[in-house]
């Protein structure tokens, strides 16, 4: 792929194949690697136009051999090749909501790490309906597909370690065949300096008391063990089909989880050392 001259890495070469993103790296060569990713999708619609186009003219040539009874091997070769290209480039363009969300992720964390932090970044773009999604329900008159396909984890500068992950769920009815997305499930999970934080002591009900989340969203878990804080939030199906506004709502839903957590190891903090507040 000679056009992908200003890709900074061979992960972005090989992604169209794979669809797969997976990457340690500081946050400033991720956000590098993800700002060249609307120029592989330009790639991919270019492709699919160009191809599209040769298969037509071969085909018309195919029909203009046929009808000549000359060179009809050649113009029907051309032919199947120039479809093989056009079904190899035919939905390969990349889910921009999701490179997007990751660009805010990357920004969001990024203000709590030091400078040259590590992060892991893995981004799966296959689709939502991808057989490997598919899970198991116990409704028989409708398929299931759930698709983690953004994980997030690293390291803060006061060394606590936080990972996110964000999974899209979507089903469809057999019989008529009606596709439904069933919204967005977003899971943080917090693992926090012992000496600085102590262990949560918190019952369930008021641990889910102190979380807080947008109008839109609802919590579905939330667990504190010793010096772990994992909360799980559902937001429900986005009506909105624009990338920016997927994004959006999702990074809004993390930032809302993100500052429950402060306040709740806030808390602690000032329970285990009152001078402190």
């Amino acid at each position: 792929m000679s056009d992908q001259t200003n890709l900074s890495s061979d992960r972005l070469g090989k992604l169209l194949g794979s669809r797969i993103y997976d990457c340690n790296a500081a946050a400033i060569t991720l956000r590098s690697d993800l700002s060249q990713l609307p120029k592989l999708n330009k790639l991919v619609d270019n492709r699919q136009k160009l191809f599209g186009v040769l298969c037509l003219l071969s085909f018309l040539s195919l029909l203009a051999a046929l009808s000549k009874g000359s060179f009809v091997v050649a113009a029907g070769l051309a032919f199947v090749f120039f479809v093989s290209q056009w079904v190899r480039w035919l939905g390969k363009s990349l889910a921009n909501e999701r490179f997007m969300l990751a660009e805010r992720l990357l920004e969001l964390f990024g203000r709590d790490m030091i400078a040259d932090g590590l992060l892991h970044l893995r981004l799966a773009f296959d689709k939502i309906t991808a057989s490997n999604n598919k899970v198991k329900t116990r409704r028989h008159d409708r398929n299931r597909f759930e698709s983690t396909w953004l994980v997030l984890s690293g390291r803060y500068a006061d060394g606590s370690k936080f990972s996110l992950q964000v999974t899209e769920i979507f089903e469809i009815k057999r019989r008529k065949n009606k596709q439904k997305p069933k919204g967005y499930v977003v899971k943080l999970t917090l693992a926090f300096s012992k000496k600085k934080y102590g262990d949560l002591q918190f019952n369930h009900s008021a641990l889910t008391r102190k979380i807080k989340v947008q109008a839109s969203a609802s919590l579905k878990s939330a667990k504190a063990k010793g010096n772990v804080l994992s909360i799980t939030a559902k937001r429900p199906e986005i009506l909105s089909l624009k990338a920016s506004a997927i994004s959006e709502e999702l990074c809004l839903l993390v930032k809302f989880l993100l500052l429950s957590s402060y306040e709740i190891l806030n808390s602690e903090m000032k329970r285990i050392n009152p001078a402190a507040s």
